[in-house]
């Protein structure tokens, strides 16, 4: 997209700003992949700003080209879109990072409007609930038993 819809050199404000090198090298790993991870939200916005401002631009001729104008639409939602899952996959990596080795393999990315781990992971935390208590349930019976 970002091929397709090249940024005019005079529209400064869609560049992403970067930080200074000498500050850059005394902040932390996690603060850098925090900052990296804004910093290609930013890019994804910017790049479906170039074909809103094209769009913007038909508008004001006197009689448009309307399948230019499609066009336009049609890229900017594309980039948009893009610019959800790729934000949606960036909290899920972040959020499963923090996870109980447990909990990971049931965090896995399942599309979604309204839960970021998918519609059905209450269902598979109460599977891994039940397991768990299976478990602990057939720990303390062996246990009790005693040794031979």
């Amino acid at each position: 997209m970002q091929d397709k819809h090249k940024r005019s050199r005079n529209i400064k404000n869609l560049q992403i700003p970067k930080v200074d090198e000498q500050i850059w090298r005394q902040l932390r790993p996690k603060t850098k992949a925090y900052d990296y991870a804004i910093q290609k939200c930013q890019q994804e916005i910017a790049t479906a700003l170039v074909p809103s401002i094209k769009a913007l631009q038909l508008l004001k001729e006197k009689e448009p080209n309307v399948q230019q104008l499609r066009e336009f639409v049609g890229d900017i939602f594309k980039s948009l879109a893009n610019t959800i899952t790729t934000t949606n996959q960036t909290r899920m990596d972040k959020i499963t990072r923090d996870l109980l080795p447990t909990y990971k393999p049931i965090c896995e990315y399942t599309p979604s409007a309204t839960h970021l781990f998918g519609d059905r992971l209450q269902k598979k935390l109460n599977k891994l609930t039940e397991q768990k208590t299976q478990l602990t349930t057939i720990k303390s019976t062996t246990t009790s038993r005693g040794h031979f």
